[in-house]
Formats: structure tokens, C-alpha cells, sequence
């Protein structure tokens, strides 16, 4: 439902594990950090996950906050 509402036609199996490992991976530079979080080997994720995205769009995607938090924060 939320892919629909995004406008996203046809939604990736996993799409927010799969974000959230290319993202992090670009931003932190960890493989080993990654796949802690994710519970998955340092091998699936230097495999599947690195240097899908730049370290720009890293910090672009754990950026993105509420709009009530940026209002508190006042950026």
C-alpha cells in the first residue's frame, strides 16, 4: 500500500531491508556494521549491498525525518 501511495508500480521483494543495507553500507562504510544490524553475513551484503548508491545518497536517505521533527529541531 505505501509503494502504491509513493507511486511506485511495481514494488521489490524486501525493498526496505534492501534500502536500508545499500544506504547504510554507502554512509557508513561497514559491511561487518550492516549485516549486524541486519542479521545478515558481511559477505551477503559486500555481495548485494555495497556501492549500490553514494555516500551523498546515504546521507539523503537517513536524513529524511517527519516534518514535526525538523519543526522541533528547527532546520
Amino acid at each position: 500500500r505505501i509503494a502504491k501511495l509513493a507511486g511506485v508500480k511495481k514494488p521489490v521483494r524486501n525493498m526496505a531491508r534492501k534500502c536500508f543495507a545499500s544506504y547504510y553500507c554507502a554512509l557508513h562504510g561497514s559491511a561487518v556494521q550492516a549485516g549486524l544490524q541486519m542479521g545478515a553475513s558481511e559477505s551477503i551484503v559486500l555481495n548485494n549491498y555495497r556501492g549500490v548508491v553514494s555516500e551523498k545518497d546515504g546521507e539523503r536517505y537517513f536524513g529524511i525525518l517527519p516534518d514535526s521533527l525538523v519543526r522541533e529541531s528547527g532546520e
